[in-house]
């Protein structure tokens, strides 16, 4: 992927975590035109935020729009009757990648943390092309307890090490500091050695932010592999 696109993946992500992350204030007002049922609404916001990468690639006008469809999109969903395991589950299934998305959408939306979808979702990432069922997908895995993030901690560092989408990395790293550190801190060395420069900021600021200790381990393995390109952008970071 050029470094153009890789800047607009990764504004694009900044702005779907801020907007996931903040409270939705009311909702869509009775006038609303949106359909109050989970399966059309969750369509709704796949669309949205599609039209949302397709105006932010095309430096088009109406984002802010977009982003308040999104929120009312996302409070009726809230609202709206939940689908059962079953339902979602046949939509994962499907053979359609947009049915995939509307069910990764409205599983990560209202919180459903079943550990059945979570493997389904697991064994299929890999052979998932489409950008936003990748994302969607680790969405999902945010919202799982640490319990649960560590039964499928195996499937999670598979899909990381396979990952080709170095934005969706950055995504991944919450998650990805739950599981067990001794299983993490190869992972993390091999983004340091190998990864984009971008990689290697958002993982160096992540660990900065909420596991500073890693990043000690981390510099430690480094010496020793005499992995001297790593090192010295460390040095630079520390010194910003």
């Amino acid at each position: 992927m050029s470094q153009g696109g890789v800047a607009i993946r990764t504004l694009f992500i900044s702005i779907l975590l801020l907007t996931i992350a903040l409270p939705v204030l009311g909702g869509a007002g009775s006038g609303s035109a949106i359909e109050d049922n989970w399966l059309a609404l969750a369509k709704q916001y796949v669309r949205a935020d599609e039209k949302l990468l397709r105006l932010e690639q095309n430096k088009q006008k109406g984002i802010p729009q977009q982003l308040d469809l999104r929120d009312d999109l996302r409070a009726n969903l809230e609202h709206a009757p939940s689908p059962s395991i079953d339902q979602l589950t046949s939509l994962l299934r499907s053979l359609d990648p947009f049915d995939r998305k509307t069910a990764l959408v409205v599983t990560f939306l209202r919180h459903i943390t079943s550990l059945d979808l979570t493997k389904l979702v697991l064994n299929r990432y890999n052979d998932e092309s489409d950008f936003f069922i990748r994302f969607y997908s680790h969405q999902v895995l945010m919202n799982l307890s640490d319990e649960q993030v560590r039964t499928v901690q195996a499937d999670i560092l598979r899909i990381s090490r396979n990952e080709k989408y170095e934005t969706i990395l950055v995504t991944s790293l919450p998650t990805l500091l739950r599981l067990e550190r001794d299983a993490v801190v190869p992972v993390l060395v091999g983004y340091f050695k190998k990864g984009s420069p971008g990689l290697k900021r958002a993982t160096y600021a992540t660990l900065r932010s909420s596991h500073d200790n890693y990043l000690e381990e981390i510099r430690s393995i480094l010496k020793r592999d005499k992995a001297k390109g790593a090192l010295a952008f460390i040095d630079r970071l520390d010194k910003l």
